[in-house]
């Protein structure tokens, strides 16, 4: 496993690694801050899905 500096971060989104939407200041020395969303993607369908259904359930059991 290799840790990738903000450089190769820099130079690797749109090619093999994909942030939407994309925020500078979320880059870091050798990492990138993301936020939670209501939407997923999910990598067998390759299509965009939200979870709200998934919030109602966990919020209703807490």
């Amino acid at each position: 496993m290799t840790i990738l500096s903000d450089l190769d971060i820099k130079r690797e989104l749109g090619v093999n690694i994909y942030v939407y939407p994309y925020k500078a200041k979320n880059l870091k020395g050798a990492s990138y801050n993301l936020t939670a969303s209501k939407l997923a993607w999910n990598l067998s369908t390759k299509k965009v899905f939200m979870i709200l259904k998934i919030i109602k359930l966990l919020s209703n059991l807490i």
